[in-house]
């Protein structure tokens, strides 16, 4: 399942839009094959295009672009050009009415892709401005197209159950940062080398953890809620970790 997330990011500077259209287009994380554009002549003049736009339509203030990342899995068998083409359809939501700077890149252990976008409207001027309603209509074309093309896509009652990662939980787990993850490996650590329930509660205190269990030390109580006190709080269930 691919996850579109947008990346909210100070975006009301030149020197901001020019460093992120920089970032996605170095060749150390794709190459010219992997980079393409809607509405532009040329890719890799983005910035001076996209500037251009803005001047003739007015439009040279506040917020100047978007930022979009569309992720792949590992377990996804999805090979750089089929990422490419599941991007352009998948831009196919904004009608060729916005410049899109597209990069893929394959510099990690899973296949993702950027989208860099004038905020003006090539056609009318007018700027777009990204709802959330928005964003659940791009994440659900993007569903659509990873659907035809065999990829791996979660159905309602998966996400209803846990399965589904928000997309800046998963950009997480991908660097090995979620908090998730985290947990479930300290959790498993300690089952690993408990010898009782006494010395699991003992060894979930040494790491931060505390369990409902403790709280309520009833032999029938299965459901655990675990929650990490450094740096910040973070609850989950026994059940739900288990899907991690």
């Amino acid at each position: 399942m691919a996850v579109v997330e947008s990346v909210n990011k100070r975006n009301k500077t030149y020197f901001g839009m020019g460093k992120v259209i920089n970032y996605i287009l170095q060749p150390s994380k794709t190459n010219e094959s992997l980079v393409t554009g809607i509405g532009l002549l040329n890719p890799y003049n983005a910035f001076d295009e996209m500037l251009a736009l803005k001047q003739v339509m007015g439009k040279t203030y506040k917020r100047l672009w978007y930022h979009f990342i569309q992720s792949f899995p590992p377990y996804d068998s999805v090979t750089p050009e089929l990422a490419l083409q599941v991007a352009l359809e998948t831009a196919e939501y904004f009608k060729e009415q916005y410049q899109i700077l597209i990069t893929v890149h394959t510099d990690k252990n899973h296949i993702h892709t950027h989208f860099v976008m004038n905020t003006v409207n090539i056609e009318t001027g007018r700027k777009y401005t990204q709802n959330n309603e928005q964003r659940i209509k791009i994440q659900s074309l993007s569903d659509r197209i990873c659907e035809k093309y065999g990829l791996h896509v979660l159905t309602e009652e998966q996400k209803n159950n846990g399965n589904y990662k928000k997309p800046g939980q998963y950009r997480a787990e991908q660097a090995g940062n979620g908090w998730k993850e985290k947990l479930k490996s300290a959790i498993d650590e300690v089952l690993s080398t408990a010898v009782s329930r006494a010395d699991f509660i003992r060894k979930n205190r040494a790491k931060g953890l505390q369990s409902q269990m403790e709280r309520y030390p009833c032999e029938h109580h299965v459901y655990h809620t675990y929650g990490h006190e450094v740096p910040r709080q973070e609850t989950w269930r026994t059940r739900i970790l288990q899907q991690t």
